[in-house]
């Protein structure tokens, strides 16, 4: 393995990749990438990172330059603090993955349930596009979500097309 392995301390430091268990005794993946702290501050976005193991794929660095499930910010700290994930390693953030991604957003009528997308690069505010095309499908959400949502995303195989 090419990173560094198992710190002792519990801290997320960018590139960590962290263990995810799951509720079916296997385990899923992700690497912390970017931390937004600009007001509002969306905070801590990991990769998920493809697959689902039995055991600690022996080739971690591997797996880090694959492409990602999704993206998605969550409050992971507290749960490395808890126990509930472990860093396993520490590996470059690849060059497609560093900063921030270009994520889409959406407003909901729930009486009509028609959906008004934007898109957003972390920069500007979000631009309003109505209805997403077919090269938005794949964009992460820009949402910050619980741990436990994403635990119910990794285990059902959700991705941010389903959201389309």
């Amino acid at each position: 393995m090419s990173g560094k392995k198992g710190r002792n301390y519990k801290r997320l430091v960018l590139g960590d990749v962290i263990e995810i268990p799951l509720s079916t005794g296997r385990f899923a993946y992700a690497q912390y990438t970017y931390n937004y702290v600009k007001p509002p501050g969306w905070g801590k976005l990991f990769r998920v990172l493809p697959g689902i193991f039995k055991s600690r794929p022996e080739d971690l660095p591997e797996l880090v330059r694959q492409g990602e499930r999704f993206y998605a910010f969550c409050p992971l700290a507290p749960a490395v603090t808890q126990g509930w994930v472990t860093i396993v390693c520490n590996e470059k953030i690849p060059k497609q993955c560093r900063g921030l991604p270009v994520f889409k957003a959406c407003n909901r009528n729930f009486a009509t349930g028609k959906k008004t997308w934007f898109i957003w690069d972390g920069k500007r505010a979000a631009v309003k596009v109505g209805s997403l095309s077919p090269e938005h499908y794949d964009l992460p959400l820009k949402q910050v979500i619980s741990y436990g949502l994403l635990l119910e995303r990794i285990e059902s195989g959700w991705s941010p097309r389903d959201e389309v």
